[in-house]
């Protein structure tokens, strides 16, 4: 985020928002780039990981904010959206909130649709269970051919880590040049998606001979 706050036109245009959550979604926090500062996100030591929670709140969340911009004629740009997660679920099969959230994911990030969200699926560390990797690797199937895993020892970590926040870097500056589409055309729009998707399935491929 550091790296995006260098660019003037970025950081005007650019609005983050984190949503955080283990047993439940905890905190909802949203800023524009500009006023960003550094943030570290701590283990909670006791409950699960609600993901499929967390991703329909974060989706209702960013349809409230698209919404928002619709109404007073404001353009925006397709959102990014990035799940990260180092905990395993407290659920051993996935239920209907999971499925549902899964196929929210699914549908809206899709490089082949206009006004689609862009994804990033993480997960970080050794301890991920089978259920959580086959959970991320379910978010990831409509757009990415695969999700990243930060794991290993602490070189690998770091370069996977600096692998991702370069593919970031651009892929914010991809789809913040589009706009909704009363302002440009489908094929731009689209365009700009296929090109981010391109970039994300390159770079998975490059992810992959590193592990």
């Amino acid at each position: 985020m550091e790296e995006l706050s260098k660019d003037k036109k970025l950081r005007s245009m650019v609005e983050l928002m984190f949503v955080t959550f283990c047993t439940d979604v905890l905190h909802v926090e949203r800023m524009p780039l500009n006023q960003f500062s550094h943030r570290e996100f701590t283990e909670e030591p006791v409950g699960g990981s609600d993901i499929p929670n967390a991703v329909l709140s974060t989706f209702q969340l960013i349809d409230q904010r698209i919404g928002d911009y619709q109404k007073v004629g404001i353009r925006y740009h397709s959102p990014i959206f990035v799940l990260i997660s180092d905990g395993n679920p407290d659920y051993e099969e996935a239920d209907e909130t999971e499925r549902s959230a899964m196929r929210m994911v699914n549908e809206r990030c899709r490089s082949d649709v206009t006004g689609s969200v862009c994804p990033f699926i993480i997960g970080i560390g050794d301890e991920l269970n089978e259920t959580t990797r086959s959970t991320m690797a379910g978010y990831a199937r409509g757009f990415m051919d695969g999700y990243f895993h930060i794991m290993g020892d602490e070189e690998l970590q770091t370069r996977i880590a600096k692998m991702i926040v370069k593919l970031f870097g651009s892929s914010v500056k991809c789809v913040a040049q589009s706009s909704n589409q009363t302002a440009r055309s489908l094929g731009e729009t689209a365009g700009e998606m296929n090109r981010v998707h391109t970039q994300i399935n390159a770079t998975i491929q490059e992810y992959r001979n590193m592990v």
